[in-house]
């Protein structure tokens, strides 16, 4: 009797936590942004994306099969196969700063993360002075996004 209690124990103890960690991801306006969902115990389960509040069909956005690419517009997802699948957007938007969530279809309650994107401006202005001086600006692109170091030096 002992041993029957404890295997149905484990077998609910995935649904009791339906909400994951808050994931944060931030880009550039026009770049792209790449970020990891992961779910435990979900390597054979499909996976969703989707926009807030996920609650129908119609705020789904991408879904992919176990260690399958699916790819819907900007968004691609990429299944693992270990309970975990990446999220990709390109060419963002303004207007994609959003709320969505990562999702894990399961037999009695899904689970799901939430991940908050913040879209910044993709124009940047620089300025010298005394207009006698030379700007010198290097750019290092990451993923999408760049790090501007700049100095200005007079002639």
């Amino acid at each position: 009797r002992g041993s029957l209690f404890l295997t149905w124990t484990l077998l609910l103890s995935p649904l009791v936590l339906t909400l994951g960690a808050e994931i944060n991801v931030e880009g550039v306006e026009g770049g792209e942004v790449s970020f990891k969902c992961a779910h435990k115990l979900a390597h054979n389960n499909k996976k969703y994306f989707c926009t807030d509040p996920c609650k129908t069909n119609e705020d789904i956005l991408v879904d992919v099969s176990p260690g399958e690419i699916a790819t819907a517009g900007r968004i691609t997802l990429v299944d693992s196969e270990d309970g975990s699948f990446t999220v990709k957007i390109t060419q963002l938007l303004l207007s994609d700063a959003h709320v969505y969530w990562c999702a894990v279809i399961r037999s009695i309650s899904n689970t799901y993360t939430s991940v908050n994107l913040t879209v910044h401006k993709g124009t940047f202005r620089l300025q010298c002075k005394p207009e006698t001086s030379v700007f010198h600006l290097s750019l290092l692109v990451v993923s999408g996004g760049f790090v501007c170091m700049s100095t200005c030096r007079s002639n």
